[in-house]
This record gives structure tokens, sequence and C-alpha cells, in this order.
């Protein structure tokens, strides 16, 4: 009998394998902006300005400073130290004024009124509870609860505020939301709530500065405005006139009144679009400028009546100005501040011409991020438009926010095609796609058009995709509204097969109709040689059970029509029984041969992340539940894969596990409230409702590796690794398993190797195992420290299964990167001594 010998060595030559570890602190990306709800101005010298402005975000309020003088100079925004993202404010401070003379920030949130400054991370709280409306002017806080005007005077160096003594005083009647306005002409305070006419408007009978407890408020009449507007900002002109700002839905309009609203006029701006939350005024010689929402005009004081409308200037589609709050500065006339679609804009010609302010301001809302391959090039999409950046392997450079033909509303998905970066397709309500790298854009489908009809308030497009393997295969999903408006209409999933020229529309859950299915995430896979989506939708227990839609569906696409089925339903699960759910990301893995999906369950409203391997079983399977959330109200938010490391995003948190652990672990925690809503694999990109960050897989490594290999030699496996650095190392526990699916593995310790404790330099491990399975086995180690926390090391696995015939497959992915793969087998060759070895050298170059 002849003996022989093979050697096959398998080894990780391209990558390096970390035992596993916690995120790298967030490096934040070059892209600034976000959505504005409040502005407050104040003078700090005679050239001097300061600006904050409050944002949806975690990131709450930011500030400014403004060099007035000569050629205006806007210094880049700084997150105000008591209000950031770790505060926990949230993104819905609507109303705040600052106080010149202390340069102190009152603002309310959650009808609470507080108090800070820029240059401290204490917040003082004022007053609690029922807070609905405030202002300050001329060192005075004013501020509503219930029924009742509360004021005090705010001292100018320590910024505290002292209640007047007459405090507080009551009015005819609560204001639900109010708008509280000195006039700057009679001193008077004028209250209001906003709505269709008649509105209540209160006037008091002493000045701002002289409230007393004799002090009453008469009511103006309002009852002349025009009933089918409706009127959602209040001001006091600089010569007393009283005015509103409304819109009727497609046009804006304005009412005055220069007799404490005995009469009214009401004046048709031109300008389309809705109206503003405020005025601000500025003065121009014996006149002054009157601006709210995009559009100004000259009130003329003599005649009592507004000169011509225009729209704010802006030059291009990355700065262009929306209907959100004004603000004028109070050091040059000329300075006006307005929200923009990407963010803050302003202008030193008195809206002429306008120009974004965004720098440093971290409040982009990122919705959806795609990258090319080759990991130089992708597109993103936010609430505050979409961007787009190069070079990203090496010197990124961001676009500033991009309207695909001047389309303001917020973006929710972005979609490269096939690695090309000139061609994307964008989504908000509309779907536009691009193939200069947008520099035009062409609308190629909107629901809200016959004979879909969708709302155009509240309906969104959530997904895009589009089929690596035929480019004129698109597929989008819409969603309407949310779950908790109550809302009885859903969206749908739509397809074209002409590159996005025209569309139709799959019903996945209703048999007839258009409202079918809130559709959260689409991934394209091919199987058989088909297309096919899945498709995560929302669970909504707002509408009736026989119409909800429910987790996953499957639709195969046969060249001519799509093939539908529920693939959470039992027969494709691993339990045997359906999962009702409302899946909110997917993700599909570079190989494409596993999908991930993750959510919240329908019954206890818990996280969840499920699996699905293509091949072999082909069924959804959760992931261990060890280490993972499970509380209720919370939800996995996004989900990607890299380096053999499933990571999912649960609310605030982002937790991670080697696709063969057993247990989670945190990888990093943002501030509570933070919205994650993009997981990216490279290393980590984290989309969150702050920006974009980069996250890497190795910080704080208590153990470094730099390789792990196994061999086969006889009948011995022999694994070998080494370390480039060690801190606290306690040893490696090596474990074994011979089950085919790693995911479902049981784990046997094998045996121990000490490590080297503390160590800089190189250190070579080996160990030698003689398992009784002759098939397929697999190892893996666990790093242990010296207190005793541990980690698991990336998996090898050793085939006894020998080939018989040589065989070099493709590298995949294709183009070739620093993950690339190449399976290649060899055959078992006889030779004249049973002590030669075959070896084959593979070489990559």
């Amino acid at each position: 009998m002849k003996n022989f010998r093979i050697v096959f060595v398998l080894m990780l030559l391209l990558s390096t394998t970390e035992i596993y570890s916690q995120l790298s602190a967030p490096d934040p990306e070059a892209v600034y902006g976000g959505r504005i709800n409040a502005f407050s101005i104040i003078q700090t010298s005679g050239s001097t300005s300061q600006i904050f402005i409050s944002t949806e975000s975690a990131n709450s309020i930011f500030y400014a400073d403004v060099t007035t003088s000569g050629s205006p100079v806007f210094s880049a925004f700084s997150v105000m130290p008591g209000v950031g993202a770790d505060d926990g404010y949230g993104s819905g401070i609507r109303t705040m004024a600052a106080d010149a003379n202390s340069g102190f920030l009152f603002f309310i949130n959650n009808n609470n009124l507080y108090s800070t400054h820029y240059s401290s991370s204490t917040v003082n709280t004022i007053y609690s509870g029922g807070v609905s409306g405030m202002t300050v002017y001329g060192g005075y806080l004013f501020f509503t609860e219930a029924d009742h005007l509360r004021w005090g005077s705010i001292n100018s160096t320590t910024g505290a505020f002292t209640e007047d003594v007459n405090s507080p005083l009551t009015m005819p009647s609560a204001l639900g939301t109010a708008q509280l306005v000195v006039n700057p002409s009679n001193l008077k305070l004028y209250l209001t709530d906003t709505g269709v006419s008649p509105m209540t408007l209160y006037k008091s009978s002493s000045d701002y500065n002289a409230l007393n407890g004799t002090t009453t408020f008469g009511t103006l009449s309002t009852g002349s405005l025009v009933g089918a507007i409706v009127w959602n900002g209040f001001g006091c002109g600089l010569d007393g006139t009283i005015m509103y700002n409304g819109d009727t839905g497609g046009e804006k309009k304005v009412a005055h009144s220069i007799d404490d609203g005995s009469s009214w006029t009401t004046t048709s701006t031109g300008i389309s679009g809705v109206s503003g939350p405020n005025f601000a005024f500025q003065t121009s010689g014996s006149d002054y400028i009157v601006y709210f929402a995009k559009c100004y005009a000259t009130f003329n004081t003599s005649t009592k009546a507004f000169g011509s409308w225009a729209e704010f200037g802006n030059t291009g589609m990355e700065t262009h100005p929306n209907d959100g709050v004004v603000a004028a500065d109070p050091t040059n006339t000329s300075i006006v501040y307005l929200t923009t679609d990407q963010g803050i804009g302003a202008s030193i010609n008195g809206g002429a011409t306008i120009f974004e302010i965004d720098d440093g301001m971290e409040a982009v809302q990122v919705k959806d991020f795609d990258m090319n391959s080759g990991k130089s090039d992708a597109w993103l999409a936010a609430k505050s438009g979409i961007r787009y950046v190069s070079g990203y392997g090496s010197t990124p450079i961001w676009s500033t926010a991009i309207f695909p033909n001047g389309d303001g509303s917020p973006y929710y998905s972005a979609e490269m095609v096939k690695n090309n970066p000139y061609s994307a397709f964008v989504g908000n309500l509309r779907v536009y796609k691009t193939q200069n790298k947008g520099n035009t854009w062409t609308q190629v489908f909107t629901a809200e058009s016959a004979p879909y009809n969708y709302p155009g308030v509240g309906s969104r497009v959530e997904a895009i995709e589009v089929f690596s393997g035929d480019t004129n295969l698109v597929v989008c999903g819409y969603t309407i509204a949310e779950p908790s408006d109550s809302d009885s209409l859903q969206g749908g999933f739509f397809y074209s097969t002409d590159g996005g020229s025209s569309w139709n529309q799959q019903l996945l859950k209703a048999s007839s109709g258009v409202y079918d299915a809130d559709v959260n995430d689409i991934i394209l896979t091919t199987e058989g040689g088909s297309p096919v989506a899945y498709i995560g939708v929302t669970y909504d227990l707002s509408i009736a059970i026989s119409t909800r839609a429910r987790s996953v569906y499957r639709a195969e696409w046969n060249g001519s029509s799509w093939s539908v089925r529920n693939d959470f339903d039992g027969s494709y699960t691993s339990t045997g029984s359906p999962i009702t759910a409302t899946i909110i990301d997917m993700h599909v893995t570079q190989t494409g041969d596993t999908l991930l999906a993750c959510g919240t369950d329908a019954g206890t409203n818990h996280p969840i992340l499920y699996y699905k391997i293509l091949s072999g079983a082909n069924l959804w399977t959760p992931f261990t539940t060890t280490g993972f959330p499970s509380s209720a109200g919370r939800a996995g938010k996004a989900v990607s894969f890299g380096n053999d490391t499933v990571y999912c995003a649960v609310d605030n948190e982002i937790y991670m596990m080697h696709f063969s652990g057993t247990s989670w672990t945190t990888g990093y925690t943002y501030p509570v409230g933070t919205e994650i809503n993009v997981l990216y694999f490279d290393d980590l990109l984290v989309g969150t409702g702050t920006g974009i960050y980069g996250q890497k897989n190795d910080a704080n490594l208590p153990v470094e590796m730099i390789s792990f290999t196994s061999s086969i030699l006889d009948d011995n496996v022999i694994l070998n690794w080494a370390t480039a650095t060690e801190i606290n190392n306690y040893g490696f526990e090596i474990q074994r398993s011979a089950y085919s699916d790693q995911r479902t593995a049981d784990w046997e310790k094998i045996g121990f190797v000490k490590g080297s404790g503390n160590s800089m330099r190189t250190n070579q491990y080996t160990f030698v195992d003689k398992p009784k399975e002759r098939e397929s086995v697999k190892y893996r180690l666990k790093q242990i420290d010296n207190d005793g926390s541990f980690k698991y090391s990336n998996t090898v696995e050793v085939s006894f299964n020998l080939p018989v015939e040589f065989k070099l497959e493709q590298n995949y992915p294709n183009p070739f990167n620093p993950a690339t793969k190449i399976r290649y087998s060899i055959p078992l060759v006889e030779t004249q001594s049973s002590e030669a070895a075959q070896n084959v050298l593979l070489k990559v170059y």
C-alpha cells in the first residue's frame, strides 16, 4: 500500500483578522446643513451679531458669530454645549429668543421653558409644564402657560430670570400655541393664536416694561380676515402696523391693519407655496422691508400699502429658499437670514441673492446611501437634499445639497446604477434620474399622478433599487405617512422595465386598488437566473387586520410578470411558523448569497433580526438574542455586514457580532434620541439624524491579529495565528465545530494557548488538532483578557473532502479589491515517494 501525505493550506492573505472590538468614535464627514425650526439673532457689538438656530436633529441648537461690517464674515456653526446630541432635547424646539444684554438664549421644549448660554453646558429650568409661547424684548422675558401671562426681568450679566411680583396675569382665555410680539411703535404686548379666522388676538393695556396688577388684555377683532386662508404668522411692523401671513394652499397672502384690527386689508403676494411662521422687518429709508417665508416686499409708511412682492433670489438648485423662518440682522440692514432646502441661507443685499452659511451645522438627516464597489463614489439622500461624493477612499469631495429640478421636498432614497456614478435615481415624493452626475435631472415617476393619485403630503419613496443584471429593471417602494398618524392609506411596490421611462404597480397584499403596502426597503437578488425582489413592509396596527401587509414579500420576475408570496409565511421560516413583523431595513451580502432583515416584532414590539441563506435550507432564521436588546418599544433600524461581522442599529445603539457568533456586543452608543437610519460597511458608515460618520472596528484592541491559518498534515489540523500587538492578553481558547452551518453551530473547547500578556512585537502561535470528523470542520479563537473579558476571531474551515482535479475559479467580487476571494481546488496526486507533498503556490499580482 502506498502512503501519501497531502498538505493543503488555507491562508488569509489579503486582509487582517481582528479580534472582536468596539467601534471607534464617530468621525464626521463634511456634510453640513439640515432642516431648521427657529432663529434668533442678537447684536453683540456695533459690528457683530450672534445667530442661534434650532434644528430637526438631536443636535438641537447651534450658534455662530457674524461680522457685519465691510464684507460680512459668517463663522462656522457650533453646537450649543448644553443642547447637543447627548443632552436629550431632541428635534422639536420651535420657539426660542435670545437676550442681547446677557447673551442668554431662552427656548421651549416639551412645553417647558429653559435658558442657556453658548459658553456653558448648564441649562436652567425657568418654568415646567404648559408653556405655549414666549418672547424676549428689551431685557424682559414673557411667556404664556394655560390662561396666564408670566413675565419678569433678565439680569444683564448672569442671565438670571426674576419673575415680576405682579406675575402672572390672567388672560380672557388660554391660547393653544401662542405667538407673543412687542409692538416697536406703541410698546404694547400682543398675543395671538393662528389658524383660520377668527383667531384670538389680545393687546395689553400697559407697555411691555410697565405691566402690573391692573394691566388688562383687550380683544382685537380678526373676524374680517378672509376665512378660507390659514393664517400662520403674526408680526408688528416698525410703524406699528399689525400683520398676519397665510396661504390658501397655493399662494401666499398678507393681511395688515393700521387700526388695531378694526379693519384688515388682504394682499395677494403672487408667490406660490405656503406661509411662514413669523415676520422679519428691516428699515429702508423712511419705509421698511417685510420678510416672511421665501418672499419680501417694501411697506410704504405713507400709503400704508405693500409694493410688489419678490422671492428670495438664488443662483442654482443648491441654494433654494423654502417657506420657513426668517430673521433680520440687527446691525446691518442689508443682511437677512432665511431657511433653505439645504439648511440656512443669508443675503447681504436685502434678499436679491442668497447663499448658504451651513458650515459646521451637523444636522443633516441622512436617509439613504449607495456607494460603488470601488468605494470611491457615492450618492446620499437626506431630508435636506441629495449629496454626491467623489474620491471617497482618498480625498473625499462632497457636493453641496442638490435639489433635482428645484424640488425641495425631503429625500429618502438614492440608488447608483450598477457602479456607474454618473447615473443614479433619487426619491422623495417623486423619482428623479440623472445620467451626468446630477448636472441635470429628469422626473421619471410620481405616484401622486393618475391612476394612483397618492396624497402629495405624507407620501414618500423609501426605496429604489436597480437590478444589476439588467439595468432596465428598476423598482421603488412608497410609504404613505406613519402608522402613528393613524392613516388608512398604504403605499405600494412599483417597477419599470425600461430604465425608468414607464412604471406599473405590482400588488403584494391587496387584490385590487392602489393602496397596498407601506414599503420600507427593497433588495434585489438573482435566483435561478431570475431577478427576485425582497420587499420589507410595515405591519400597520391602525388599519383593519384583513388589509394589513406584513413582514417581507418575495417577488420573482419571469420577464413579463411577478410571482409574489409572503416570504415570512411558515413554509419559509426556520421555525415553521409565520412571522408577523414590521421590517424596516434589509441587506444582501456582497457575495449575494445571504439576506438580512431587521425591524420590530408586531406582538411585543421589540427589535428583531433575521437572516436567510439562499442556498441550502433557504429559510428565514432568527439570530441569537443573547446580548441583543429585547425591551418593548424599540426597533432594529438599520443592518449591514462586512468582514464576517453583522452590524445592527437599534434606535441609538449599534450592536455587532460575527456571523458565527453566539452573543452580541454593543459596538457604539450614540446619544439618546439619535436616529440611526443607515449602516453601510466601509469600514462602517453610519447615517444619522445629525449627519454621516465613519467608524472603524479597531478601537482599543486588546489584541490585533494579523493572520489566522489552517492546514492539514496527514490526519492532523494545524492552526497557526499571529498577533501584531497584545494588551493584557491572558490567552486563546481554541474552539471547534463540525456543523456545516456555522450560524447554528455548537462550539466546543478543544484546547488553550497562553498569550504573551503585553507585547508590541509580532507573536506566532500554533495548535494541532486531530478531529474525528472527516468532512468539514470549523475553528475559531476565543481571545481572553486578564480581566476575564473575551472576544471571538473569525472562523476558518478545513475540508477533508479533497478534489480530484485542479480548478481555479473567477475571483469575486470583480473588479479586484482587498476583500477579493478566489476559490480553487487541487487533486490528490500519487508520487513515487510517500514522503513527497503536493503544494500549490498561488500568486496574486
